[in-house]
C-alpha cells in the first residue's frame, strides 16, 4: 500500500518538477484521495519524507511540496519533527538551532529595512531627461519615481515582516513539538508513582499555553491600503503627464497661431512667452496636487513602518525567550531526564508489573498513552491549519472585493457575437471585426477575469478545507477527552490490582523527592507561557494628515488679498493703455511712418492683458496649492514626531523585558554549565534540579509519615 502511494507522491513530483510549480500539503493531500489518503494532516508529511528516502532522497520530492503556509519543505519540516518524536538529540538540537540562527538574521535583515524606510534612505531609480523639463512634467516623473521606490521597499518590507513572523511562528511550533514530548515522559513516569503510591499521588496535567492565539499584525491589509494610495498617484502621473504633453504641444500651437496674428512682433513674443509661463504654471500646480498625494502615501508608509517596529520589539522578545530560556530548557531536559528517571525506577519497576494481568494492563495504557500523544500533535497541526485557511481565506476575499469591478466591467464589455444574417449581409465582414474585437478584449481583460475567478476557486477550495478540518478537530478533541478519561480509569485498574509491598515503597523513598521534582520540572517547562502584553500585535493610531483651519484661513486670506492686488494692477494697467493709445493718435497726426514691428494696437494690448490675467490666475492657484503642500509637510512631521514618541515608549518596555530575559538567561546558563561538566549522575540530577523555579524541599518527617499513613496527598 505504501509503495503505491510513493510511487504517486514520485510521479506528481517529477510531473510538477516538468511544470515548474509546487504543491502544498492540501493539494498533495487531494491527489492522494484515490490512494486511501482521506485528509489533509500531519501523516501527508510523513509519507513525503517516507517516499524522499525511498527513492535515494529524490531532489525532485524535495523541492515540490511544501506545508500550507508555503515556504518550507515538507521533508524538511517533518524530518526536523521525527528527530523530536524519536528522541535523536545529537541531530535534532544542531538543526533547532541553526534554524535560531537564521531566525535571528531574518529579524536583524527586517530591522534594517525598517530603518532605511524611516530615514528616507533608498535610492529613486527613474527618468531625468531634458525633454521632460521642456515639456513640464519632470516634476511628474520625479513624484512617480519616488513613489514608486517609496512603495517597493515597502512591498519588500512587508515581505520581510512576513516571513520573520513564519520564522518565529515555525520556533513555537518547534517548542510545540519538545513540549509534546517532555509532556510524554511526564506522563509515563507519574503513572508509575501512581500505580505504587495510589491516590497519595496526584498528576496535575501541564497548563498548556495556545501559541496558536498570538495576534500578527494583519500586514496584507496594510500593504492592500498602501497600494490603494499608490495606484492613485500612479494613475494620477500617467493622467498628468499625458495632459502636460497635450497641453504644451498645444501651447505650442496657440503661442505660434497668436504670434502670426498680432500686429507687433514683440507683443506677439511676449503673448507667446505669456502663453508658456501659463502652462508651466498650471504644470507645476497639478505637480503640488500631486505631490499631496506622495506626502500622504509616505505618511501612510511611516505610520505602518512604524507599527512594524514596534511589532519586531515584541517578535525580538518572543524570539529570545524561546532562544535563551524555553528551547535550552528543552534541551537539557530532553537530553537528560529520561535517562535519570529510568535509573531511579528501574530497580522497583519490574517487582512492580511483574504478574502477567498487570503487564498486559500497562501495555495497554502504554498505547493509550501512544494515542494521546499523537492526538496532541494532530490537533496542534490541525489548529495551524485551520489559522491559514482563515487568513488566506480573509485575505483572498478583500483582493475579490477590490477586483469586483473590474470583473464586471470586463464581462460586461464582452462583445456579442453578431447575429448570422448580418454577417450574411456584411460578406463576413461582422464576423471577422467581431473576431478583432474579441482578440483586444481577451487581451486587456481576460487576465482580470481569470485572477478574479482563480480566487474564488481558491477561496471555495480553502473554505471547504476549513470546515473539513474544524470537523476534524472536533472529532480529534473529543477522542482526546475520551482517551485522556479511559487513561484515568486504566490507572485506577491497574493501581486497584497491583499490591505494593512495604519494602518496595521504602526503596523508593530516598528518591521520591527528585522523582517529584523532577515530574515538577517536566510539568514546569510544558506550561512554558508568554506573557499576555505579547498576545495582541501593536497598534499605533493613525494621525490624520489634515490641514489646520487656521492655516487653511490664513492660506485663504492670503489668495483674496493677492487677488485684490492683481484687480488694482489690472486698473493700472488700463491707464497704461488708454496713455498709449493718445500717444499714438498724436503720432498718427505728425504723419510719422507706422511701423509694423513695434506698433501695439488695442487689440494687442487686450491679447497680453488676458495672456497676462491667466498667468497671474495661475500663479494664485500655484500658490495655493504650495502653501496646502507646505502645509501638509508640516503636519507629516509632527505625525512622524507622535509615531516616534509612541515608538519610543514601546521600544523602552522591550529593551526592561529585554534585560528581565538576560537575567534569567544568565541563570540558566550557570546550571547549564553544571550539567555539561557533571562527572555523576547524582550531580548531573542535581544540576537539572537546579533548573526548576521551585527546588524546594518537599518533605519533612512528619509529612513523610503522613504521605506513607495515606493522609497526605502529592501533587507532580
Amino acid at each position: 500500500m505504501d509503495e503505491k502511494i510513493y510511487q504517486k507522491i514520485y510521479d506528481v513530483a517529477h510531473e510538477l518538477s516538468k511544470r515548474e510549480s509546487t504543491y502544498t500539503r492540501a493539494d498533495l493531500a487531494y491527489e492522494l484521495q484515490n490512494e486511501g489518503v482521506k485528509k489533509d494532516s500531519f501523516e501527508i508529511g510523513k509519507l513525503v519524507y517516507e517516499a524522499y528516502n525511498y527513492y535515494n532522497e529524490d531532489e525532485t520530492i524535495k523541492n515540490v511540496f511544501y506545508n500550507n503556509e508555503g515556504i518550507e519543505q515538507l521533508v524538511s519540516e517533518y524530518k526536523l519533527n521525527n528527530l523530536i518524536e524519536k528522541g535523536c538529540n545529537d541531530f535534532l538540537f544542531p538543526i533547532l538551532y541553526d534554524k535560531l540562527d537564521k531566525s535571528v538574521e531574518v529579524l536583524a535583515l527586517l530591522e534594517d529595512q525598517v530603518m532605511q524606510i524611516m530615514s528616507d534612505s533608498f535610492a529613486i531609480v527613474g527618468e531625468n531627461k531634458f525633454v521632460n523639463t521642456i515639456v513640464g512634467n519632470q516634476g511628474v516623473v520625479n513624484v512617480k519615481n519616488e513613489a514608486e521606490a517609496v512603495f517597493n521597499n515597502y512591498s519588500n518590507l512587508i515581505d520581510t515582516y512576513s516571513n520573520a513572523k513564519y520564522q518565529v511562528k515555525s520556533i513555537m511550533t518547534d517548542f510545540i513539538n519538545l513540549r509534546t514530548r517532555i509532556c510524554d515522559v511526564y506522563r509515563k513516569f507519574s503513572a508509575m508513582l501512581i500505580d505504587i503510591f495510589g491516590d497519595s499521588i496526584k498528576a496535575v496535567s501541564p497548563e498548556l499555553f495556545d501559541f496558536d492565539s498570538i495576534e500578527w499584525l494583519d500586514v496584507q491589509g496594510m500593504l492592500k491600503n498602501v497600494k490603494l494610495e499608490y495606484d492613485k498617484i500612479s494613475e494620477k502621473c500617467q493622467t498628468l503627464m499625458s495632459s502636460i504633453q497635450d497641453n504644451f504641444i498645444q501651447s505650442l500651437k496657440s503661442s505660434s497661431s497668436v504670434y502670426k496674428q498680432m500686429g507687433s512682433k514683440q507683443a506677439g513674443l511676449l503673448v507667446a512667452g505669456l502663453n508658456m509661463v501659463s502652462h508651466y504654471m498650471d504644470a507645476n500646480s497639478k505637480t503640488c496636487e500631486l505631490k499631496q498625494n506622495l506626502v500622504v502615501l509616505k505618511n501612510s508608509v511611516k505610520r505602518d513602518t512604524t507599527q512594524i517596529k514596534g511589532d519586531l520589539g515584541r517578535l525580538m522578545v518572543i524570539y529570545k525567550t524561546m532562544n535563551d530560556i524555553y528551547i535550552p530548557k528543552a534541551e537539557v531536559f530532553c537530553r537528560n531526564s529520561d535517562t535519570i528517571l529510568s535509573a531511579e525506577l528501574k530497580a522497583i519497576e519490574d517487582p512492580v508489573y511483574n504478574e502477567a494481568e498487570i503487564r498486559e494492563l500497562k501495555n495497554k495504557r502504554d498505547k493509550l498513552l501512544g494515542i494521546y500523544k499523537k492526538l496532541e500533535t494532530d490537533m496542534t497541526d490541525e489548529q495551524l491549519n485551520i489559522d491559514i485557511y482563515t487568513a488566506r481565506i480573509e485575505e483572498n476575499t478583500q483582493v475579490l472585493k477590490g477586483l469586483t469591478a473590474q470583473y464586471d466591467k470586463a464581462k460586461n464589455s464582452k462583445p456579442n457575437k453578431p447575429f448570422f444574417l448580418i454577417n450574411f449581409l456584411t460578406f463576413g465582414s461582422a464576423y471577422k471585426r467581431y473576431n478583432r474585437d474579441i482578440y483586444d478584449w481577451s487581451q486587456a481583460c481576460k487576465p482580470v477575469i481569470s485572477r478574479y475567478e482563480d480566487l474564488q476557486t481558491d477561496v471555495r477550495i480553502d473554505t471547504d478545507e476549513l470546515h473539513a478540518t474544524e470537523k476534524s478537530l472536533k472529532e480529534d478533541k473529543e477522542q482526546y477527552s475520551a482517551i485522556k478519561k479511559e487513561i484515568e480509569i486504566m490507572n485506577k485498574t491497574i493501581n486497584g490490582k497491583i499490591n505494593v509491598n512495604d519494602d518496595i515503597k521504602m526503596k523508593i523513598l530516598p528518591h521520591l523527592e527528585d522523582l517529584i521534582k523532577l515530574l515538577r520540572l517536566a510539568r514546569e517547562i510544558a506550561s512554558s507561557k508568554l506573557d499576555d502584553k505579547y498576545m495582541k500585535a501593536i497598534c499605533i493610531e493613525d494621525e490624520k494628515m489634515e490641514i489646520p483651519e487656521d492655516i487653511k484661513h490664513n492660506i485663504n486670506q492670503f489668495k483674496k488679498t493677492f487677488l485684490k492686488t492683481i484687480d488694482i494692477n489690472r486698473k493700472m494697467y488700463q491707464k497704461t493703455l488708454q496713455c498709449t493709445s493718445s500717444e499714438k493718435e498724436e503720432t498718427l497726426e505728425l504723419g510719422k511712418e507706422k511701423n509694423n514691428s513695434t506698433y501695439v494696437s488695442n487689440i494687442d494690448l487686450d491679447v497680453i492683458s488676458e495672456s497676462q490675467n491667466a498667468v497671474v490666475q495661475k500663479t494664485v492657484v500655484l500658490l495655493e496649492s504650495w502653501a496646502n503642500l507646505k502645509a501638509m509637510r508640516e503636519q507629516n512631521v509632527v505625525a512622524n514626531k507622535i509615531y516616534e514618541k509612541k515608538l519610543k515608549k514601546l521600544q523602552n518596555e522591550f529593551i526592561k523585558d529585554m534585560a528581565t530575559i538576560d537575567n534569567k538567561s544568565a541563570i540558566l546558563r550557570e546550571c547549564l554549565k553544571k550539567i555539561n561538566t557533571a562527572q555523576s549522575p547524582e550531580m548531573l540530577k542535581e544540576g537539572l534540579l537546579d533548573l526548576s523555579n521551585g527546588n524546594k524541599k518537599i518533605f519533612n518527617d512528619k509529612d513523610l509519615d503522613e504521605f506513607l499513613n495515606g493522609n497526605k496527598t502529592i501533587e507532580l
